[in-house]
């Protein structure tokens, strides 16, 4: 890892983050959390929120954070999706805020929200990825 490239860093996370996925769904928490733990490191290494790239999606800290965020709501804990969402807000960019990534964690938080009865804040966001992406919600 101390020789890797920036761009090694993403495709390798990017990689432990679609494995942490699939174990997450696959009732498997200790090798989720295992990978997921490998790409935060990757992440931290890499420093901050790399562009989209043309196979990859946007990789960074917040990536793996939105990701985290998923696998509890996989897991149905809504409250820790909610509560990672709290940090994740006020550091993503206007620029990171279009991107896929940010979007989808955003239906995660509306589901979050849902699950804990909090119906007209799952609205409120909703109606912000509908502002942002409207052809994601007919």
């Amino acid at each position: 890892m101390s020789r890797a490239t920036a761009g090694d860093l993403a495709a390798w996370g990017g990689l432990l983050l679609h494995l942490a996925s699939a174990c997450a769904r696959d009732n498997r928490p200790g090798e989720a959390g295992d990978a997921l733990r490998f790409a935060q490191a990757a992440a931290v290494m890499t420093g901050h929120e790399l562009p989209v790239r043309r196979r990859m999606g946007a990789w960074g800290p917040l990536t793996v954070t939105y990701k985290r965020a998923e696998q509890h709501m996989i897991v149905d804990r809504p409250d820790k999706v909610l509560e990672i969402a709290g940090g994740t807000e006020a550091h993503t960019s206007d620029a990171g805020r279009v991107q896929n990534g940010f979007n989808r964690h955003q239906l995660d938080v509306a589901t979050a929200h849902v699950r804990m009865r909090h119906h007209a804040q799952a609205v409120k966001v909703l109606s912000e990825v509908h502002a942002r992406v409207p052809e994601w919600l007919a």
